[in-house]
């Protein structure tokens, strides 16, 4: 699938962290299927609202180690509404129908403006949310069932990785001069 393809590229820490987690819910689980197949994400939202606008947000529950794909879908004019709005970077961006992003949705504060009356926008998104990354890293249970069973060095040793855990997410992502060349 293309969008993974892009992931695995731009993304790859990330990327492999997200198919990784999917292998093993898909292992444990058989009955578990992906949306597309090889695709790295949970899963995928169609906003199908004649506008799909969004405002200023954070998608919270995704896992802040992974990204996201919005892909904006109708037909509208790119040049006066649709743009993608990344609120922390202060950028405002043209963002056509067929186009893609990938962005830390869990991190990264984003949105887009209006279109024109009369026109089209869809949004096609793909993310993984972070409870399966809570799920899998509990052995399969949740954070209250993980909490009743831990041992206290169980528990100390992940508030330790928790400490830890922005120093972690940044290493998750390319930096600019690690990214690939000629694209």
């Amino acid at each position: 699938m293309l969008t993974s393809g892009l992931y695995a590229t731009y993304a790859p820490r990330a990327f492999a962290k997200s198919r990784t987690i999917l292998d093993i819910l898909e292992q444990k689980n058989p009955s578990l299927s992906r949306n597309f197949p090889r695709s790295a994400f949970a899963a995928t939202t169609v906003n199908c609202g004649i506008h799909s606008i969004s405002i200023d947000h954070l998608d919270i529950n995704n896992s802040p180690e992974t990204m996201c794909v919005l892909t904006p879908v109708g037909k509208f004019n790119d040049a006066l509404g649709g743009h993608l709005i990344l609120w922390d970077l202060k950028l405002a961006i043209r963002f056509p129908a067929g186009s893609t992003i990938l962005l830390p949705s869990a991190l990264m504060r984003h949105g887009n403006t209006t279109i024109q009356p009369g026109e089209t926008r869809y949004c096609i998104i793909q993310y993984t949310a972070g409870g399966l990354f809570r799920w899998v890293a509990n052995g399969h249970c949740t954070n209250e069932s993980w909490d009743a069973r831990a041992t206290a060095a169980q528990k100390s040793e992940r508030r330790e990785m928790e400490d830890g855990s922005w120093d972690r997410i940044v290493e998750t992502f390319l930096h600019v001069d690690q990214l690939p060349k000629g694209h």
